[in-house]
């Protein structure tokens, strides 16, 4: 091993003041036998903080403290000095109480933020929390250390940060503990808080990966298993997963070849709770050395009925559609029906029905489902083909457009995208806002060259009931405080866009949710590089707003720019929300570019639990969007 291992394992069961759980520090006793007898991890390397119930049988081969808030404050802390090496694996694995609370300035101004609840999480009149912004920061400095930070939160509102609970024997417990509105002392910084809470600002980190139990406005469960033994689900699953894995694999072990398989067990368990994983897929797990670049593909899962596939229309995935099914190998897809791709495929999967998130499916022909398996549209529906035009018409483009399962030829007044060709012999991309590109004042989508036209191969817009703004930041430094809310003018429209501005200004995004009900918001932007690239998502409650910030951090905005020297460009920016809770739409992301596209690179090596009582039924689904372009001009 290049490197040495600093694992924190953070266990609490038995809580000063009340809020007992039971499942904990069996969590991390699970992990510990995990890490030192499979991984060989040397016990000398790992720091454990536990406070078990009294009487509760438990690890004792590796000396423990108290959870308590210094302690585990100094833990980190630690983690975060030259102790901590550039080829050594920071591992920490939290299991306990989360909370939500209102957080007040003392001037007025009330934020709900997230916590991890320490032993002595109250001390007279004093509430003792280990909050986002402080947890963020921790964390930020030991990435500051070394490439390769793991942490695991299994407890509620962990997506934010938490766990709930409910004395109901049947259902477990929730790991989530009440917490009163708090007044912090006068002078508080907040500027390190992260808008969403613990996972998602810690998963902003590049060198973090971070797994949470569910998203920030749910609640992670624990119950007893099989043999009577009470876990939280996520650590469950995870233990399940990973002690199907040979111990010789686990150096190697990547968690795009387990996290599917952990998502559906916790699912399973809890429909609502929906687990979160940040980072790339292609990272490992527990090993040294360098990551994959991975392509995550959809989830597909084996049900009575055939297949369950998590991408529906949304993702273009409907009726008739064809999903090719892979194993975790090659980590990065091939080329599309290339021989590659073919010799990879284990079979394919026709979709019969589909939803907005989800789809099910049957085999065209039987065969074996792979072991963690990832679904990749192989053939569209004939509703989700992008429909294209040609102007003027040519025999041999259009001949190659029909042999394309993704595109449908259509009239110039059908078309969502029109091929104009330019008068190098040059085919544009053009619609509504960009055109040629042979004025240079005009913003080009993409041009496929006369010699490339075997390149031409391939969303739909979702009726608005959001509203998406954006606000001009200015030259100002903003206070996490006032960027809860900011109180910011509205960026200027433009003649050619609904928004224009320049390289280098600074802005952010607003998505208010007029709706009576609570909606989950991804923000996207689907710049002029071709790449689309997911800004933020949050649960945003109903009749309520929320500004989005540059790697959720308050006050950090998004600047301005442009790809290579081009003079203008084009940023469409969409919100996309649905009242359903446990989807993310992180799959969406694309980080190839129209270049990419048409002159393809050598690939490198290759996140509460239910409250007791009558089970609530599914709330019905919905989704809306809202989108907007903003045209970037540089201004020399």
């Amino acid at each position: 091993m290049a490197g040495r291992y600093h694992v924190l394992l953070i266990g609490i069961d038995a809580y000063d003041g009340g809020g007992m759980l039971t499942g904990c520090v069996n969590d991390i006793d699970a992990v510990q036998r995990l890490l030192v007898d499979r991984v060989g991890v040397p016990r000398a390397q790992i720091r454990r903080l536990a406070a078990p119930r009294t009487g509760a049988a438990h690890e004792t081969d590796v000396a423990e403290e108290l959870p308590l808030l210094d302690t585990m404050r100094a833990a980190l802390e630690r983690l975060g000095t030259n102790e901590v090496g550039r080829e050594d694996r920071v591992f920490i694995y939290y299991s306990g109480h989360g909370t939500q609370c209102i957080v007040s300035d003392g001037g007025g101004r009330r934020f709900a933020r997230e916590a991890l609840l320490p032993k002595d999480k109250k001390r007279g009149l004093e509430n003792r929390l280990l909050f986002d912004w402080d947890l963020n920061t921790l964390i930020a400095r030991i990435a500051t250390r070394t490439s390769a930070v793991t942490v695991v939160l299994d407890c509620c509102n962990s997506g934010g940060a938490t766990r709930d609970f409910d004395v109901t024997e049947t259902k477990g417990l929730d790991r989530f503990w009440p917490t009163p509105e708090i007044t912090l002392a006068a002078g508080a910084d907040l500027s390190a808080g992260s808008v969403r809470g613990v996972a998602s600002a810690l998963g902003s980190l590049q060198r973090c990966q971070v797994i949470a139990a569910c998203r920030d406005d749910e609640r992670a469960r624990e119950s007893a298993g099989e043999e009577g033994l009470s876990n939280g689900e996520l650590t469950r699953a995870l233990i399940a997963r990973l002690s199907a894995v040979p111990a010789t694999e686990l150096q190697n072990l990547r968690w795009g070849r387990i996290w599917r398989g952990v998502e559906a067990a916790v699912r399973d368990a809890n429909p609502r709770q929906s687990p979160w994983l940040s980072g790339r897929f292609g990272r490992r797990v527990f090993g040294f050395g360098p990551d994959d670049d991975t392509d995550p593909g959809y989830a597909v899962a084996e049900v009575p009925t055939g297949y369950r596939v998590d991408a529906g229309s949304l993702a273009g995935v409907t009726v008739d559609a064809e999903i090719g099914v892979y194993a975790a190998d090659p980590p990065a897809f091939p080329p599309l029906d290339s021989g590659e791709d073919l010799a990879a495929r284990k079979g394919t999967i026709r979709v019969v029905r589909a939803e907005r998130a989800s789809s099910e499916a049957v085999a065209t022909a039987p065969f074996v489902l792979p072991h963690a398996p990832r679904g990749r549209l192989v053939r569209s529906g004939r509703d989700a083909r992008l429909r294209v035009a040609l102007a003027p018409n040519d025999a041999a483009l259009a001949t190659q457009l029909a042999a394309s399962p993704l595109i449908e030829q259509v009239g110039p007044g059908q078309a969502e995208l029109t091929l104009t060709r330019r008068a190098d012999g040059g085919w544009a991309l053009v619609d509504d806002v960009h055109g040629t590109g042979q004025n240079a004042d005009e913003p080009v989508l993409a041009v496929i060259p006369a010699d490339r036209l075997d390149t031409a191969r391939a969303c739909r817009d979702l009726p608005s009931l959001l509203r998406l703004w954006l606000l001009d930041c200015g030259d100002a430094a903003l206070a996490a405080d006032v960027a809860q809310d900011p109180d910011l003018p509205q960026v200027q429209p433009g003649a050619h866009a609904p928004y224009e501005i320049s390289v280098g200004d600074r802005v952010c995004f607003v998505v208010e949710n007029a709706a009576e009900v609570a909606l989950s918001v991804a923000l996207f932007d689907c710049a002029p590089s071709g790449r689309v690239l997911l800004l933020g998502e949050k649960r945003v409650p109903r009749l309520a707003k929320h500004a989005f910030w540059f790697e959720d951090t308050l006050g950090a905005p998004f600047t301005a720019g442009l790809p290579d020297e081009r003079r203008v460009g084009v940023d469409r920016v969409a919100a996309i929300a649905t009242t359903r809770p446990e989807v993310s739409l992180r799959y969406l992301e694309s980080h190839q570019t129209f270049a990419e596209v048409l002159a393809p690179p050598v690939r490198a090596g290759l996140r509460l639990r239910d409250l007791g009582g009558a089970e609530e039924p599914p709330p019905v689904e919905s989704w809306t969007s809202a989108l907007t372009a903003v045209r970037i001009v540089r201004r020399d």
